[in-house]
């Protein structure tokens, strides 16, 4: 299912990067296997959150913090260690699978599944995002980050939401 995933995924990329516009990139980072019984943790999941997501799977393949910017992926990364204010809930928590390289917690991930040079107009880097966080979920992820789908019919129609 993954290699099909992948598959689709590099065809996606064609239709959506190296764009004139100002550019963002969507990016993976590996979330430590501890959060699974972190209760401020929980609450702030993405897949499933309340809504009508199942859980899809008894064990989780792993946990993942999907997210989206205007900065280089390795600079975000590096706020998110920062644990500052514009640090990501799970990063403050401290549950980066690692805060002292992008190469092990989120270069292998990314270069997967994320998307690098997204036009920024309607909404298309947060509609790619909440995109690859469903569909990492689907594959067995808990998945933290994402939030389009939250606030607007995720892209349009079922499966999706």
């Amino acid at each position: 299912m993954e290699a099909k995933f992948i598959e689709k995924l590099n065809e996606s990329r064609v239709q959506f990067e190296f764009s004139k516009e100002a550019h963002k990139h969507i990016y993976v980072l590996k979330l430590d296997k501890r959060i699974e019984h972190d209760k401020k943790a929980l609450k702030s999941r993405t897949f499933p959150n309340g809504l009508d997501y199942p859980e899809l799977f008894d064990i989780p393949k792993g946990f993942v913090y999907v997210g989206v910017t205007g900065l280089s992926v390795e600079d975000r990364y590096k706020v998110h260690c920062s644990k500052g204010k514009k640090a990501s809930k799970v990063a403050k928590l401290g549950f980066l699978s690692n805060s002292s390289s992008f190469e092990k917690c989120g270069k292998e991930l990314t270069d997967n599944f994320g998307f690098y040079k997204v036009g920024w107009k309607e909404n298309k880097p947060e509609k790619i995002e909440s995109w690859v966080a469903w569909t990492l979920y689907k594959q067995g992820y808990w998945v933290w980050g994402s939030h389009f789908h939250l606030s607007s019919d995720f892209l349009g129609t079922k499966p999706f939401h």
